[in-house]
C-alpha cells in the first residue's frame, strides 16, 4: 500500500516487523553536499565581501545546515547520496517499495537468509533484483515474488556526480541569504521604521515551496 504525501512525510508503520531501515549517516563535515558548501554562494549573493567566510563563514554554514534539513524534511528526500540498511517483509509482492528515493546503487538484497543477485538492469547477466524503473523500488526479473524477510542494502538521494538539482540549490542560498538579513530580528514580529509597520513573515518562503514542490517525494510505502 502507499501513502500519499501532503506536503511533509507520514508516520511510519506501527509494526516494526513489517518495516524497518538504518540510516548511515554522514560525518558532520560531509553534510553540505553542494561542492562548496552553504557558505561561498550567500557571500556571494548579498556581496559581503572577500574577508566575509573568515568573521561570518561559521554562521552562514550553521543556517545553510538548517536550510537544508528543513528541505530535505519536507521533500522526504536528501540532497546528497546516502547509504541505507532497509528490513522487509516481501509478502509476495512483485515490486519493493523502498523507504529512500531515488535509488543510485543497490549493493546487496538478502531474502530469508539467501543471498539474491543484484545490481542495474544495463548489466549482463542481468541480475535477478534491479532497480525498478521510478528509482522508487526494486524488482524481481525472473517472475518471482519476493517473500519472507528482505534485507536491502542501497544509496539513495537526489545528487548526481556528487551535485544536488541547480533549483534546490539555488532556493537554499536565496532562503540563506534571507534568514541572515532578519538575523537582528530574531523573536520580533514586526519592525517599524518611518512611521512604516513592516511584518517580518519567517514561513517558507514561495520560492522555496515552488523548488521543493518540484522534488518532493510523492508516495512512501507503508
Amino acid at each position: 500500500r502507499l501513502n500519499v504525501l501532503a506536503g511533509k512525510c507520514p508516520a511510519r508503520c506501527a509494526s516494526p516487523a513489517m518495516y524497518k531501515s538504518r540510516r548511515s549517516r554522514k560525518k558532520a563535515s560531509q553534510l553540505r553536499f553542494h561542492p562548496f558548501g552553504w557558505v561561498n554562494p550567500p557571500i556571494k549573493y548579498l556581496n559581503l565581501g572577500t574577508g566575509a567566510a573568515a568573521t561570518l563563514g561559521d554562521l552562514l554554514a550553521m543556517l545553510g545546515d538548517s536550510v537544508q534539513a528543513r528541505i530535505e524534511t519536507m521533500m522526504c528526500r536528501t540532497f546528497g547520496v546516502e547509504d541505507y540498511v532497509e528490513v522487509r517483509v516481501g509478502n509476495g509482492k512483485s515490486v519493493l517499495y523502498l523507504e529512500h528515493d531515488p535509488v543510485r546503487t543497490l549493493t546487496s538484497v538478502v531474502m530469508d537468509n539467501v543471498p539474491v543477485t543484484s545490481g542495474l538492469s544495463t548489466v549482463y547477466p542481468i541480475p535477478r533484483c534491479v532497480i525498478h524503473g521510478n528509482s522508487a523500488a526494486i524488482r524481481l526479473t525472473d517472475g518471482s515474488t519476493f517473500e519472507g524477510q528482505v534485507i536491502v542494502t542501497y544509496s539513495a538521494g537526489l545528487a548526481e556526480d556528487g551535485v544536488p538539482p541547480a533549483d534546490l540549490v539555488g532556493a537554499g542560498v536565496l532562503w540563506i541569504a534571507q534568514l541572515f538579513k532578519d538575523r537582528d530580528r530574531a523573536g520580533i514580529s514586526t519592525v517599524t521604521a518611518g512611521g512604516q509597520t513592516m511584518t517580518v513573515d519567517r514561513k517558507v518562503p514561495p520560492f522555496v515551496a515552488d523548488a521543493i514542490a518540484q522534488h518532493r517525494r510523492l508516495v512512501l510505502p507503508c
